[in-house]
């Protein structure tokens, strides 16, 4: 064990450093928030598991209601926008499931 930091800590590390809120894309972020209204009522919590670098396993962590998608960037850990969109996910493990209520859908169109 060296002292050398591995490119996945350095990658997190970057990330430290920005402000503690959402950034976002204003043009992505107003066509988005309209894509939160086709979301179904029944929501899934879910993950997939992948490798960073074939070497590190980490879980990239999702909403969906089996089509519509919300997540921080497709799993790409140079990637963290928040992404809405129909792209369904296949071989996911779903954590926990729930109801889209009043204060959810506010909560995701932030």
């Amino acid at each position: 064990m060296g002292g050398n930091t591995s490119k996945l800590v350095e990658i997190e590390r970057s990330n430290w450093k920005k402000p503690h809120n959402l950034e976002k894309n204003e043009i992505l972020a107003a066509n988005q928030i309209n894509q939160v209204e086709q979301f179904q009522k029944k929501l899934f919590l879910s993950y997939k598991t992948g490798n960073f670098m074939s070497s590190v396993e980490y879980q990239h962590w999702f909403i969906t209601d089996g089509n519509m998608v919300i997540e921080f960037g497709e799993g790409d850990i140079y990637d963290n926008m928040v992404l809405v969109h129909n792209c369904p996910k296949s071989d996911y493990t779903v954590e926990e499931d729930f109801l889209m209520t009043t204060k959810i859908k506010e909560r995701m169109k932030k």
